[in-house]
């Protein structure tokens, strides 16, 4: 191998040495960028995901705020205490001089406008504690009708937990549901409606609970709109505070614990370190979540705090993005730059040998016509001189050919 590469001779042993450093260096920049532009790439997908959860849960507290004040709004209009005075006094309330069915149709009447004015709501009820919790007055919005229920149409929620949680409130405190969908008589509403409930405890002047007011909201626009997509591959979910999901990018797999099979994201990301962030942390930056489907997944994750007066209660918004996401994407760029390396690599081939070739011409010139000394031969071309090392050694050859010339001669005149 040795002897091989020794009968290359200099001028192709030299092209292959630089040309093999080129290759080297080449090589080891190549996986430099490579590796820089996978990092960036990174970065910037966890950027994009950390921003897009500090906004979007921003975006849905501010939701869950705005039905915890309108619900506080709508409990607070006259015709909610005059109807509690009515039914205590018989159905007829002494201080306003009205019936109990003249306030309750102004009541009616504002939950149809306001209903008409907040498209997000679908459901506002008033509900006595009497009777397990019988409806006094409910009026829906559903298919873009106003409807008012009555008579047997009236249900008693005492058994659901938003009625038996608000009957823990104190005056002025709201209670803000879990995310359910939304039951009537007992049976969950086809089509689904996401739903949201805020209730306010009604309490007579004397102190005593009457009943409550219950805004319904349908979250489902809401969720959608936080979880739209931000940038193709970066998935959205977001869970409840036991890890059930209500959003996900396959919806069969939302809400399961009222569809009667729970899917939720200890099971479906086992190897997340979502775990640490449901107990001890509010925010959550994974750079090797789990495995799904045999590839690694990148999480950003953040608790969205929706009830203020119970500031322990959270829901989990998450996004992910897999890290074939960022293989795909390099793969253009590295198959590109690979060519770019070739090509480039094949043109500096090509100019290092026409340098080469035109160095050591010269030398080659001289080598030959030393050949030729050494056969008696004179009548030897040498290459045009420089003014380099290589035109010095011409003019060496040149004086030496002379001198082996002249000794030559002086020999022969002796003969």
């Amino acid at each position: 191998m040795i002897d091989s590469i020794r009968n290359l001779g200099l001028r192709n042993r030299v092209f292959l040495t630089i040309l093999g450093i080129i290759l080297l260096v080449g090589s080891l920049l190549y996986f430099k960028v490579q590796y820089d532009q996978r990092q960036a790439l990174h970065n910037s997908y966890l950027s994009i995901a950390q921003n897009a959860l500090d906004n979007r849960s921003q975006h849905l507290i501010i939701r869950i705020e705005n039905l915890r004040n309108q619900t506080r709004f709508l409990s607070q209009t006259p015709p909610v205490q005059a109807i509690a005075r009515a039914i205590k006094n018989n159905g007829f309330d002494q201080l306003e001089g009205n019936s109990r069915s003249i306030w309750e149709q102004r009541l009616k009447d504002i939950f149809k406008a306001f209903l008409q004015a907040n498209p997000f709501y679908f459901q506002l009820r008033y509900i006595g504690v009497a009777d397990n919790g019988k409806e006094l007055i409910r009026v829906d919005y559903k298919n873009d009708q106003i409807i008012t229920a009555t008579g047997e149409q009236l249900q008693s929620k005492g058994d659901e937990k938003y009625f038996i949680e608000t009957l823990k409130m104190s005056e002025g405190e709201i209670y803000i549901s879990d995310v359910t969908l939304n039951r009537e008589f007992g049976v969950v509403q086809l089509p689904h409606v996401r739903t949201i409930r805020a209730s306010v405890p009604v309490f007579t002047p004397d102190g005593e609970l009457f009943g409550m007011v219950v805004a319904n909201m349908d979250i489902g626009p809401v969720f959608d709109l936080v979880m739209s997509q931000i940038r193709p591959g970066i998935k959205g979910y977001v869970s409840n505070q036991e890890g059930d999901f209500l959003v996900h990018p396959y919806p069969e797999k939302t809400f399961g614990f009222d569809l009667g099979k729970r899917y939720r994201w200890q099971d479906e990301m086992p190897s997340t370190d979502l775990h640490n962030l449901s107990q001890k942390k509010d925010k959550l930056v994974s750079t090797h979540s789990h495995l799904e489907q045999e590839d690694l997944l990148h999480a950003v994750a953040g608790k969205v705090y929706f009830d203020k007066d119970r500031p322990d209660r959270y829901m989990l918004l998450i996004y992910s993005f897999p890290e074939s996401l960022i293989e795909n994407e390099t793969v253009a760029f590295r198959n590109l730059m690979l060519l770019g390396f070739f090509v480039l690599t094949f043109l500096l081939g090509i100019i290092m040998y026409v340098m080469l070739k035109k160095i050591f011409s010269p030398l080659t010139q001289l080598t030959n016509g030393a050949s030729a000394i050494a056969e008696g031969r004179h009548d030897i071309e040498f290459p045009k001189g420089t003014s380099d090392e290589v035109g010095y050694l011409v003019s060496a050859f040149q004086y030496m050919l002379k001198g082996i010339t002249s000794q030559e001669q002086k020999v022969a005149t002796l003969y």
